[in-house]
């Protein structure tokens, strides 16, 4: 990424109007390189989405780093697992009530980002999002779409299921740089 810098000059007119102001500077360059789109589509019940987005700001000498060390790297089967021990501790034996799943939405996914973050994936961005449907019988679809880097972002999802709700949950690591 290269910088363009433009200098301008003006001279000291005496006979006409002075030159017009110089147009204002260019923004500066955007730092990250990610542009995320998350797209949901054909839902046939009541249901209530929630997400959490981790805000992290790094400093120090590792500032620059373009690639996580191995041991930071987002493992989609460890956070499956984060997501799959809250969601089975805090929805077995929970009934679907309209009035409830917005809140519990966002509550579970608060926990599952605090569970991934204390994982250990340094410099990732966390987008956590979680849809709580009541169990009818219907068919549902989803999808997502992101533009990232393959090389450094994944993502993990479970699904659960009783009689009452179905919760699907995806979290989406965005390392960055």
């Amino acid at each position: 990424m290269s910088i363009i810098k433009t200098e301008f000059q003006f001279c000291k007119q005496t006979t006409r109007k002075p030159p017009p102001p110089p147009p204002p500077p260019p923004p500066p360059p955007h730092t990250h390189t990610h542009t995320h789109i998350l797209h949901m589509v054909s839902f046939d019940a009541h249901m209530v989405t929630a997400s959490a987005i981790s805000n992290t700001v790094m400093e120090g000498s590792d500032a620059y780093l373009i690639r996580p060390k191995h041991q930071h790297k987002f493992k989609p089967t460890i956070v499956k697992e984060c997501i799959r021990e809250i969601v089975r501790e805090r929805l077995s034996g929970i009934r679907y009530d309209q009035e409830e799943v917005a809140d519990l939405s966002r509550s579970l996914a608060d926990s599952i980002k605090d569970k991934v973050k204390s994982a250990g994936f340094d410099r990732y961005k966390l987008v956590v999002q979680v849809v709580i449907g009541e169990q009818r019988g219907q068919g549902v679809k989803m999808s997502a779409r992101c533009l990232w880097d393959a090389d450094t972002d994944n993502y993990a999802e479970d699904v659960f299921m009783n009689d009452s709700l179905f919760c699907v949950v995806a979290v989406f690591g965005i390392y960055y740089y």
